[in-house]
């Protein structure tokens, strides 16, 4: 758990002794799951629990009554309830009322709330304390030393000293043994709980079957079971019969058949369900009232989604790929075919419209010849939601690159739109191709809103069962940015060489502001652009003339030819052109219409350029600094100096108060004994989605060197000495 940042007791404080018969018996401290998730006779390990005995003659009505851990405020309180959501007493186990018997034993625990902040007993140095109904304390345990995780505290020799480790946890028992509560009879069995959906969609979670909440049971042996008077119960003892009334087709059969799978369905039960959606038991129970199978799970906010028995060992339940009542459960791709799901436009500006401006998916064969048929095949969502790629023998392919009907050709995409049947969860979801045999060939899946209008693509198209990343720019029907690779026809002598991508101020300023591409003769001889251009796939096409040239007298030939090695700036200057500060492909365009050249680019510095780097791949990189018609400066790529530079301290505010430094600022700092080269080093921020928001190259126009607290100019700027700081100031305020 993560320990609060200020303690409030006094690291002095020990244990007091009990001033009553009810009294704190045993401390589970340092849960093996999350400190606050349910817990209970399946697993008294997954939570934090505390014990309370009564040790007198008559029994005592524990209303009122309530825990205190080191803050000993009630803003970090736990009461002691049954009316709570969820209850707190999780032992005796559905309990009717709040008496605790003559000498018997009650759990109390938040028991999944889902919270962050309220009761919490701290791995280390520590306090419980016990209230009365009258808030009067009558018991204290401390503890000074670290607990281990799995371990419980009992009370020591002496009652005024700090509780020691058990040798083993004995929830609502007798401390080393004993006891009259011992809990449920656990027993053995070949029908076991195979999957749970706790929290329906599109359904309420109280709805009838096949809407509403369910469990899953599978019949693990080779011989018929009668299902009459098995049961479920909740953590808390909500109890689903497998009678008529919940269990699904019970008219055709009260039995399950080896191999067989049967649902349990809540069927209206309560107003909100049986199952708590931020974390619960699922306890099968057989006719002699013994629990033989359990499922425990936590919830991680995947509304919709069923949780399933974890591939390996034993702990809290996973997240399956996508519901299946009654089927096998949805756990594995087995990457047996190279059709992948490629792009998904999750958040679309026009959301539900026809495309291209609704939702979509697209899919990618990634694989060599032969071609693949998707007719059978379907994308299922992780709520279950099914979009089929073919329809009464109708293709629902929307767009492509190549290729007709439902045949998917090698290294082609294609397009398929969703639609209401189909709905994905922007927020997090999970999308699965399924081919005709019903194998899941790819499962891909993400975690937060990308952003509207933005593109979630695999980084590795290649490999099955991915997390997405939000994508550089939409690419619907074509390779992802991740996909493109830089490419140049060797015979052309005229190369893009540098790109002002993102300028400080509008983009589409007109000279000396705005965009720009920088063009390089590379022959031996002059040579004209006259009928040149330059294509954006972000949108729009500049050409080489004195709109873009300022300056050029287009009616002098000569001023149409540029000699060998010499460079020539290309500006924006209110054409149509744009090149993404998200990433895009710069295409040079010779005058008979061919591609001569191709970049690719994904990070795009503030007022900072991209030339190409020395790999095979052909990448674009920053420059150490922009050179508009003019040579582009030295450096080393790949980079193998020290990489131990760090960031120091951050200044967000637009004033730093009496530092004399104006604006926002970023300091670095050198921890090593040696200077490193800064040059081409970058700060990068991130919006409230995770993309790339803002990158700057490190400059000497943005630098401010200091050395034992002075400001002092360096020689040579990209050098950062041994130990010591740099300030970096960002022009407009562009970074924070």
């Amino acid at each position: 758990m993560l320990e609060p940042a200020d303690e409030k007791t006094s690291a002095g404080a020990k244990s007091t002794a009990c001033s009553g018969d009810i009294c704190l018996s045993e401390l589970f401290v340092n849960a093996v799951g999350s400190e606050t998730d349910a817990v209970g006779p399946s697993d008294w390990t997954t939570g934090e629990w505390v014990e309370i005995h009564n040790s007198g003659t008559s029994s005592v009505d524990m209303s009122g009554w309530y825990l205190r851990d080191h803050y000993g405020n009630s803003n970090r309180q736990l009461d002691i309830s049954i009316s709570s959501s969820p209850v707190t007493v999780v032992w005796p186990q559905n309990a009717q009322n709040l008496l605790l018997g003559a000498g018997d034993y009650m759990v109390v625990a938040r028991n999944g709330d889902g919270g962050s902040c309220g009761f919490c007993m701290t791995n280390g140095q520590g306090v419980v304390e016990l209230h009365n109904s009258l808030g009067n304390k009558v018991h204290e345990a401390t503890w000074s030393t670290s607990v281990s995780q799995g371990d419980s505290l009992i009370e020591g020799s002496s009652a005024t000293t700090d509780w020691q480790p058990s040798s083993s946890i004995t929830p609502g028992q007798a401390n080393n043994g004993g006891g009259t509560n011992t809990g449920p009879t656990w027993n053995t069995s070949d029908l076991r709980v195979s999957e749970v959906l706790a929290d329906a969609w599109p359904s309420f979670d109280n709805d009838t079957y096949p809407g509403g909440e369910w469990v899953e049971i599978e019949n693990t042996g080779t011989s018929i079971i009668n299902l009459t008077g098995w049961s479920i119960k909740d953590a808390t003892g909500n109890t689903l019969n497998l009678n008529s009334t919940h269990l699904v087709d019970y008219a055709i059969s009260d039995s399950i058949g080896p191999g067989e799978f049967r649902i349990v369905a809540t069927n209206g039960m309560k107003s909100y369900g049986v199952f708590n959606n931020g974390g619960d038991s699922a306890y099968l129970i057989n006719p002699a009232g013994e629990y033989v199978s359990a499922a425990n799970y936590s919830n991680n906010g995947e509304i919709g989604h069923s949780f399933v028995s974890p591939p390996i060992g034993t702990g809290y339940w996973t997240t399956a790929l996508f519901p299946t009542p009654g089927q096998t459960n949805a756990l594995n791709v087995n990457g047996s075919s190279p059709l992948r799901i490629n792009e998904v436009m999750v958040n679309a500006t026009n959301s539900g419209g026809a495309y291209p401006e609704g939702e979509w998916i697209e899919l990618s064969h990634r694989g060599g010849n032969p071609s693949i048929d998707a007719t059978g095949w379907k994308i299922v969502t992780g709520t279950g939601q099914i979009l089929l790629l073919e329809s009464n023998g109708l293709s629902e392919i929307i767009d492509r690159d190549s290729g007709t009907g439902n045949v998917i050709d090698a290294g082609s995409y294609v397009v398929i739109p969703t639609s209401n049947s189909a709905e994905m969860f922007i927020n997090g979801d999970t999308l699965s191709l399924v081919d005709y045999n019903g194998d899941i060939v790819d499962s891909v899946s993400w975690s937060s809103n990308p952003g509207e209008n933005k593109t979630v693509v695999p980084s590795d198209p290649d490999l099955p069962s991915q997390q997405l990343i939000t994508s550089s720019w939409i690419t619907p029907a074509g390779p992802n940015p991740n996909q493109i690779s830089s490419s140049v026809n060797e015979s052309a002598e005229l190369r893009i060489s540098e790109i002002m991508p993102d300028p400080i101020g509008s983009d589409s300023n007109h000279y000396p502001e705005g965009e720009w591409v920088e063009i390089v003769n590379v022959g031996n001889n002059s040579t004209s652009f006259q009928g040149w251009k330059i294509r954006a796939e972000g949108g729009g096409t500049t050409t080489l003339n004195s709109q873009s040239i300022p300056g050029m007298d287009e009616s002098d030939p000569s001023a149409w030819e540029l000699g060998a090695g010499e460079y020539l700036t290309v500006w924006k200057n209110g054409s149509g052109m744009t090149m993404r500060n998200s990433g895009s492909v710069i295409s040079l365009v010779n005058p008979d219409g061919e591609l001569t050249q191709t970049i690719t680019y994904t990070l795009t510095p503030e007022n900072g350029t991209l030339v190409e780097g020395f790999d095979a791949e052909g990448s674009w990189v920053p420059s150490p600094y922009p050179t508009p018609g003019m040579e582009n400066p030295d450096f080393e790529d790949p980079y193998t100096g020290s990489t131990e530079l760090v960031v120091s301290e951050v200044m967000p505010q637009c004033t730093g108060g009496d530092v004399g430094i104006e604006g926002d600022w970023v300091e670095i700092h050198n921890p090593t004994n040696s200077a490193i080269n800064i040059s081409r080093w970058i700060i990068a921020s991130r919006d409230g989605t995770g993309s790339l928001d803002k990158v700057l190259v490190l400059r000497d126009t943005y630098l401010h060197h200091y050395s034992a607290g002075v400001e002092y100019q360096p020689t040579d700027w990209w050098n950062l000495d041994a130990n010591e700081f740099a300030v970096v100031v960002p022009e407009n305020n562009a970074l924070l």
